[in-house]
């Protein structure tokens, strides 16, 4: 299985290309637009199924639960911080989809 989480067409690819046949795509990312797309020849050479990832159903307390309890490591995730006076250069850092999670402190 690949977990596509990026919301972007060539995350939808690689997902795509890298599973194997008779595998699953699970598309978890938002994408910019209300359409995302496959492969046609891909997805039917491989027989691929692709599943949709409503991320929202009570997700946030065992998050929050698995992150306290140090069980997920949440530091690597972060890859850029910016000061409050710069979180203009953050929100287009984060626009262009550079790095994983941006964030800015105050």
């Amino acid at each position: 299985m690949a977990i596509e989480a990026a919301g972007v067409q060539a995350a939808v690819d690689a997902a795509a290309e890298a599973v194997r046949p008779g595998g699953r795509v699970a598309l978890a990312g938002i994408p910019s637009d209300e359409r995302t797309s496959f492969k046609a020849s891909t997805a039917r050479r491989k027989g691929l199924t692709f599943v949709m990832v409503r991320r929202m159903k009570h997700t946030y307390p065992r998050a929050i639960a698995l992150a306290a309890a140090g069980r997920v490591d949440l530091r690597s995730v972060v890859t850029q911080r910016f000061p409050l006076a710069e979180a203009a250069r953050a929100f287009e850092v984060a626009a262009r989809r550079e790095g994983l999670k941006v964030v800015v402190e105050p």
